[in-house]
């Protein structure tokens, strides 16, 4: 792993570039709908992420789905860095992150809420 260790930092500090600080999220704090939340988070990192969403009516829904399509990809980008222990590693985590997936599903079924979940 040690050869891999800087491609992989590398990877990771690009990846965080962007992102969230302290006073973005005391501003998102401050924002009362969806909209309000969805037109700052076009100001930061990730305007590339829900730019796709322009044009259509925005649903808190609709932002989770692409954030969460969003961090599969970064983890998909960094896991092809990894040695086999690297990735086994982020495998467990991946397999953390499914079970939770799975947990929200049953609850949605079991509450009959909608499967806006899904994707």
């Amino acid at each position: 792993m040690k050869e891999n260790y800087s491609a992989i930092a590398a990877k990771l500090k690009a990846a965080s570039a962007g992102r969230l600080t302290r006073a973005d999220y005391g501003e998102l704090l401050s924002k009362s709908t969806v909209n309000e939340i969805y037109s700052y988070l076009l100001t930061t990192g990730y305007r590339d992420v829900l730019s796709e969403l322009s044009g259509k009516q925005i649903h808190r829904t609709e932002i989770e789905k692409a954030l969460r399509h969003e961090m599969i990809r970064e983890y998909g980008r960094v896991y092809s860095f990894m040695d086999i222990d690297g990735q086994r590693v982020l495998e467990f985590w991946f397999m953390q992150r499914e079970i939770e997936f799975l947990k929200r599903g049953l609850r949605h079924l079991y509450n009959k809420e909608s499967n806006d979940w899904v994707e």
